[in-house]
């Protein structure tokens, strides 16, 4: 049997890269072959959190957020993984969980739908431009208050 050592960062951009649907056939094939994941305890127990700039647009909806939608489903992301999502527009929270749930659906996945609920449960947002400095503050805080929340520092991801 082959050992593989694969971090969350490579599973990660490789799912998110241009050729995400040949990649993650690959994945899955390296994984059904027997290749296994040396660092899957340390991946379950690391606490991430994936802050996306401007994640109401394009490339978000049609390849980040279903990328990451699969990565869930498949058990590939963290235990204690969070998405908090920046832009422009005000949303309370209920309103991005449903951003995010339409997001998948209008994909055309066939997740149940309390897997997607769940996943949307995780999703977070934060207003505010770029050129705004104290928005940068409040991304801050946002991620301090996910930490305290699991008692714990998060890895953090910026895309």
């Amino acid at each position: 049997m082959f050992l593989a050592t694969i971090s969350i960062e490579h599973i990660t951009s490789a799912c998110l890269s241009q050729s995400y649907a040949f990649e993650t056939a690959v994945l899955s094939r390296w994984i059904s072959n027997g290749i296994y994941c040396y660092a899957d305890s340390v991946r379950t127990n690391t606490p991430t959190t994936f802050v996306i700039f401007g994640v109401t647009g394009d490339l978000s909806r049609r390849k980040l957020i279903p990328a990451l939608m699969d990565l869930y489903a498949k058990h590939m992301l963290p235990d204690e993984f969070r998405l908090v999502g920046f832009s422009r527009g005000a949303y309370i929270r209920e309103e991005f969980q449903q951003f995010i749930m339409d997001t998948v659906k209008a994909k055309g996945s066939s997740y149940a739908p309390e897997l997607v609920t769940n996943f949307a449960g995780r999703a977070y947002h934060c207003q505010g431009s770029f050129e705004e400095k104290e928005a940068y503050t409040r991304i801050a805080e946002k991620l301090a208050s996910l930490d305290e929340e699991i008692s714990q520092c998060s890895n953090k991801l910026f895309y």
